[in-house]
C-alpha cells in the first residue's frame, strides 16, 4: 500500500472497517451466492449444463451457476459426456437441492459440493464411473473408477 493511500484511508471520514462490513451486508441483502469454504445455500436445478455443471434457482429469483467440487466430467461431444449429462439430470433435475462451497477453481470460481438428501451428487457420479475425480481439487471420495467407465483423463 502506498503512503498517500494510507493516509488517505486514515484521514477519511468513514473508517475502513465499516466499508468492508457494509459491502458484506450489501452483498447477503442482493442474496449473492456464498462462496466461502462450507457455507453453503439451497435451490432447485433448473438447468442441467454438463456431468459437472448446473443452474440452480434460489428462492431469491436468482439463477447461479454451480461447479461441481473435485470431479471432471467429459464435455458433451466426448466419450460419456452425454451420460453423465443424463445421469445428473436423472438425478437432480427440479430437485431441491443443498450447495455447499468447498473451494475455488483455478480461475477463481467457487466449487461446490451438490447434496440432494443424505446422498453428494459429486461422490456419487465418481462411484459409477461418469466423472473423473480431480486430484488438484482433492475430493475426499476415492472410490469407484479413476474416470468415466475406467478411461484414463487425458
Amino acid at each position: 500500500m502506498t503512503r498517500a493511500w494510507r493516509t488517505h484511508l486514515e484521514c477519511s471520514l468513514v473508517p475502513p472497517w465499516k466499508v468492508s462490513l457494509a459491502v458484506v451486508l450489501v452483498g447477503l441483502l442482493l442474496g449473492v451466492p456464498v462462496s466461502a469454504t462450507g457455507q453453503s445455500f439451497v435451490g432447485t436445478v433448473h438447468r442441467v449444463l454438463d456431468g459437472d455443471t448446473v443452474h440452480l434457482l434460489r428462492e431469491t429469483g436468482q439463477i447461479v451457476r454451480v461447479d461441481l467440487y473435485g470431479v471432471d466430467a467429459p464435455e458433451r461431444v466426448q466419450s460419456y459426456g452425454a451420460k453423465a449429462r443424463q445421469a445428473v439430470r436423472r438425478t437432480v433435475f427440479q430437485a431441491r437441492v443443498e450447495a455447499v462451497a468447498e473451494g475455488r477453481d483455478e480461475d477463481g470460481r467457487p466449487r461446490y459440493e451438490l447434496r440432494v438428501g443424505d446422498r453428494v451428487l459429486n461422490e456419487q457420479l465418481v462411484r459409477e464411473g461418469l466423472v473423473w475425480w480431480d486430484r488438484r481439487r482433492r475430493i475426499r471420495c476415492r472410490r469407484g473408477s479413476g474416470g468415466p467407465r475406467g478411461g484414463t483423463r487425458r
